[in-house]
């Protein structure tokens, strides 16, 4: 909906390269989108379903122990 702000929360997290690290993001499977504003990477956990939670910290274990 253009225009339509939805209520939401980020996760911030604070790396030493954001771009290495959201390489190794996009490189999990399934893929982790996120964004990077103000030297931090945001994901936003609205536009994950239930069912993919254990999915998304599972690949964000392994993309951030690298």
């Amino acid at each position: 909906l253009p225009g339509e702000s939805f209520k939401t929360f980020l996760l911030s997290l604070e790396v030493k390269s954001t771009d290495k690290t959201l390489k190794r993001l996009r490189e999990q499977n399934p893929p982790i989108i996120a964004r990077t504003e103000n030297d931090r990477i945001l994901l936003d956990p609205r536009t994950v379903l239930p069912e993919q939670e254990g999915a998304l910290l599972v690949g964000l274990k392994n993309a951030l122990k690298k």
